[in-house]
């Protein structure tokens, strides 16, 4: 597995991948092209540090860490939905964290609806450690 900057021309990856797994994600409506379009022009502005996931040289998502806060940041990915994510899933976890030594980041949170159960135990198989829920969500951090 490999992780390389995001690309503008990866953005439309995203958009799909981002759309078709709403369900998932805590973004409200479809994003339309030109909305992702917005977001990649105001990526200047935001703390966070995005890849695309690569392997056998075919990219199969995207992921990072968004609202870098100090040395906390929380990790996040997306996998094309015709792939099984769990196949990937230790792999980028550990590729994130061998990113956080490299960004100094020492601890990595994660939000994950309730209703993802095989994703929750994943992460906990990962070494993130439950710190809180809600009605909706559960929230897991691990220390790098």
């Amino acid at each position: 597995m490999i992780l390389r900057p995001v690309k503008h021309t990866d953005m439309e990856y995203i958009r799909r991948w981002r759309n078709a797994q709403i369900s998932i994600l805590r973004q409200p409506k479809r994003l339309s092209r030109e909305q992702q379009e917005k977001y990649w022009e105001d990526r200047h502005n935001r703390k966070e540090k995005l890849f695309m996931i690569v392997v056998d040289g075919l990219t199969i998502g995207y992921g990072g860490f968004v609202h870098i806060k100090g040395k906390t940041a929380e990790g996040s990915y997306l996998i094309d939905p015709a792939l099984n994510d769990g196949d990937y899933h230790e792999d980028f976890v550990e590729a994130l964290k061998a990113e956080a030594k490299e960004a100094k980041i020492t601890k990595i949170t994660s939000e994950t609806f309730l209703k993802r159960k095989a994703h929750i135990k994943r992460l906990e198989g990962c070494g993130f450690v439950e710190v809180c829920r809600d009605s909706n969500s559960i929230f897991h951090e691990v220390k790098v």
